[in-house]
């Protein structure tokens, strides 16, 4: 799916703004004796919601219609992941190995 280009370059500011406020908020989670970090900037959430108003005022109704099912597609896609992994696990542990344990299939080729 395309969408315009003035639409692509606020979605990918906004998302590059988004990765920073989240980057920020996560910084000193570590020092903090509450557990809550030390917050982001104002000026980000502010050019975040700058960005936004630009990717409304941008995307046309058929792009928006294109990304809503390119994001069911890979919702899609993620979800059959997940149910091959379950079966996978579940023949594994099956055949007696262990479904949690990376690289497990030992020397004899058993699971």
């Amino acid at each position: 799916m395309k969408i315009n280009s003035a639409a692509k370059i606020a979605l990918e500011k906004y998302l590059r703004i988004l990765e920073e406020i989240r980057a920020q908020e996560n910084k000193g989670i570590d020092e903090d004796p509450d557990g809550i970090g030390f917050g982001a900037d104002e000026k980000l959430f502010e050019e975040l919601e700058q960005a936004k108003d630009e990717f409304n005022e941008n995307i046309t109704p058929s792009d928006y219609a294109g990304l809503l099912e390119e994001i069911a597609l890979h919702r899609k896609n993620v979800c059959e992941l997940i149910m091959e992994n379950v079966a996978l696990k579940a023949t594994i542990s099956r055949l007696g190995g262990n479904p949690d344990f990376i690289g497990n299939i030992d020397a004899s080729g058993k699971a």
